[in-house]
């Protein structure tokens, strides 16, 4: 039978380890590290405050078989949305997207920004939709944002995807590519500029945290009058851009922020 001097002792140690121990696997990575280790989140959380909201959302749940032609057609906010696969090899499939009866065939496009490295996303490696967002701004200005993987995922591919943008006033088509970051369709509003915007990471490094550590660098997107998304830049002709720098996972190394951004971001810093 235990004492009650033990049961006391127990009580605290299991305080302790419920209160004290990170519970979530990113929680206990950024515990071995000093405090800065949190700009991840930090940063995750200013990017969510300045997000704007979509009107309407529709998920691939299912998808199209793997290489398989075919169609798919989806009604989002009473904006024809058609994905069309023809097959082009044994292994390959090509897309093309209808918006609102304007066709886009996603390997003509470029990608805007570059995305591993100095390397960018073909669009021809992100061959299967994922998500669908429609955006209702102001002055009657609609946007459908549409966020592509790659129909098979093995090794690094998985963490390769690809934005397209489409402003539906101008019907002009915009394309950026991730590699180990956000791919989500998602468009922003910071203080201090007419956007919306697209914020685009470029990731470099060691994926796995060795090496000499990695950076992630986000780069600003404006959407202009003519539905083209231009790069931002402040009144001195530098354009905007907030780089997270980690050392490696093995470091005692704090990781840090430097920036030239379009709004007052010290608080990230601190």
């Amino acid at each position: 039978m235990l004492h009650t001097k033990n049961v006391v002792s127990l009580l605290v140690i299991s305080f302790i380890v419920l209160f004290a121990v990170p519970k979530t696997p990113a929680q206990r990575e950024a515990a071995k590290k000093p405090c800065d280790s949190y700009l991840y989140e930090r940063l995750d959380r200013y990017f969510s405050r300045s997000e704007l909201r979509p009107s309407h959302i529709v998920n691939d749940d299912y998808g199209p078989p793997p290489l398989k032609p075919g169609t798919k057609k989806v009604d989002i906010g009473g904006v024809a949305v058609e994905f069309i696969y023809r097959k082009t090899g044994r292994f390959s499939v090509d897309v093309s997207v209808k918006i609102d009866g304007h066709s886009i065939d996603l390997k003509e496009l470029k990608a805007l920004n570059l995305a591993d490295g100095d390397i960018p996303i073909e669009p021809n490696l992100v061959n299967k939709w994922n998500q669908i967002r429609l955006y209702r701004l102001d002055d009657d200005r609609m946007v459908i944002a549409i966020s592509f993987i790659p129909d098979t995922c093995t090794g690094l591919m998985c963490s390769v995807s690809g934005r397209l943008y489409f402003d539906l006033n101008t019907k002009t088509a915009s394309f950026f590519g991730a590699y180990r970051t956000d791919g989500d369709p998602k468009l922003y509003q910071f203080d201090g500029g007419s956007g919306p915007f697209v914020v685009a990471a470029n990731f470099s490094g060691d994926p796995h945290g060795g090496g000499k550590g990695s950076v992630i660098t986000y780069d600003l997107y404006r959407l202009t009058d003519n539905g083209r998304f231009t790069e931002g830049r402040d009144k001195q002709g530098r354009k905007y851009f907030l780089k997270h720098t980690e050392p490696p996972t093995d470091s005692s190394k704090p990781g840090f922020l430097e920036s030239n951004w379009i709004e007052d971001i010290n608080h990230l810093k601190q």
